[in-house]
């Protein structure tokens, strides 16, 4: 399962349907892609249409799929450096 995946679509508060509505893709597509059936979408086209409808690069697919998404990382970041200043 992409976490990743699922983390940033649900921070955006967008369902499965709605991404793959406006990334112009299939439902159930999307829905493999986001739990792991596929490892990747089948087109570039399809990476850079999900990566544009929730805001992040497209080349995060190739990436190691533990990595927490970006937003989460910056957050725990800030949390860390204000834990730290106080």
């Amino acid at each position: 399962m992409r976490e990743w995946l699922k983390a940033i679509r649900i921070e955006k508060g967008l369902t499965q349907s709605q991404v793959a509505e406006a990334a112009g893709i299939a439902p159930h597509y999307y829905s493999y892609i986001e739990n792991g059936a596929r490892c990747k979408p089948d087109k570039v086209d399809n990476e850079k249409a999900i990566a544009a409808t929730l805001g992040f690069e497209w080349t995060r697919f190739f990436e190691d799929n533990d990595t927490p998404p970006l937003p989460v990382v910056d957050e725990l970041l800030a949390t860390e450096a204000q834990a730290t200043a106080q």
